[in-house]
């Protein structure tokens, strides 16, 4: 990574920047701020401005064509283009036989839920997967993978290793592949909650070696996918003290986590490369990157990612004495919070 050349641009792209709030109170906030949008977005089938297709009668074979080309929208992370698949898709079911209708809608509303945890709405995301298990038994794929992240995050740890995942073998499908990444990088990211960080790495390891082979035979690869558990490999290289190798899987990566990683890979790479700044005492770098995160984080509609740089940035600024634009910072992440309850 080009410290000069970062320096460079962002004094090409200076503006005043305010400090940051406290490491906790910040992702108090973004948790709760987290949890009513969730509450709103299960409440809201159809995105607030989204216009209705008309109705034109799909054939069985064209919906799963937009089926599957829903599915590669949400791993390239082009939720709103998704959406408005879902949106089309949805209106095409009612004429189909009952027993296709049905199961067409529950594709639907998986597809719904994963856009949701994709656009950081876990707890909505999370809902709709136990819904799903309800109706149809043991999760499994995408419904699977959603409960689990839920899990997690409500730190429901025996719950969390009950659910543990069989993974798929040599010679699996692309879509198994892809759903055994996903689950693998969930328990890394749990094992490092715990402290366990060899078993992190191998689980993150193996993630990449399943996202690998989900892409292999594919032109339009979602690269961003592979930014998940290279993100966790890096945050277990910060954790053991290997700045370098950390700073080497993800430094050079970040214009593809600005454009197709998902919220926990942005919040690892921007936090962990903020932090090795810290270390070698560059605070001019570690301020260029938190201001790049928060600004993805509010370009993506991700407050939590956006108070997490806010955090990092007073912690910083703290460090270096700089108690007068901490205290700035701690005001302006107050009217973000509050701004972003009201949205």
């Amino acid at each position: 990574m080009d410290e000069d050349l970062l320096l460079r641009d962002e004094r090409r792209r200076a503006r005043p920047e305010a400090a940051c709030n406290d490491v906790e109170a910040s992702e108090a906030g973004s948790i709760a701020v987290a949890a009513k949008l969730d509450a709103r977005s299960l409440q809201v089938p159809l995105r607030r401005g989204a216009r209705r297709p008309n109705r034109t009668g799909a054939s069985l074979p064209e919906i799963r064509r937009l089926l599957s080309r829903t599915w590669q929208f949400l791993l390239a992370q082009r939720t709103d283009d998704a959406n408005e698949l879902i949106d089309h898709i949805e209106l095409q079911i009612d004429g189909l036989p009952t027993l296709a209708a049905r199961r067409l809608t529950e594709a639907t509303h998986l597809l719904r839920a994963v856009s949701l945890a994709f656009d950081d709405h876990w707890l909505a995301a999370y809902t709709m997967a136990q819904v799903h298990m309800d109706r149809n038994g043991a999760p499994k794929g995408a419904a699977r993978t959603l409960y689990k992240i839920g899990l997690w995050k409500l730190m429901r740890q025996q719950a969390f290793q009950a659910a543990s995942s069989q993974w798929p073998g040599n010679g699996c499908s692309r879509s198994e592949a892809t759903a055994a990444g996903f689950d693998l990088s969930i328990e890394a990211a749990f094992a490092i909650d715990q402290l366990r960080l060899t078993t992190a790495k191998r689980l993150a390891t193996h993630a990449c070696g399943m996202f690998q082979a989900s892409q292999a035979s594919r032109t339009d690869a979602a690269e961003g996918l592979i930014l998940l558990p290279l993100s966790l490999i890096a945050l277990v290289h910060y954790e053991q003290g290997d700045l370098h190798d950390a700073e080497r899987l993800i430094g050079d990566r970040l214009p593809l986590v600005d454009a197709e990683s998902s919220i926990e890979s942005a919040l690892r790479c921007y936090l962990v490369l903020a932090r090795i700044a810290r270390h070698r005492m560059h605070y001019d770098l570690a301020g260029i990157l938190l201001s790049r995160g928060e600004a993805l984080g509010e370009r993506r509609g991700w407050p939590r990612l956006a108070l997490a740089c806010m955090a990092e940035k007073v912690s910083c600024l703290l460090e270096i004495g700089r108690r007068e634009e901490a205290r700035l910072c701690l005001e302006r992440c107050d009217r973000y919070i509050e701004a972003s309850a009201r949205v």
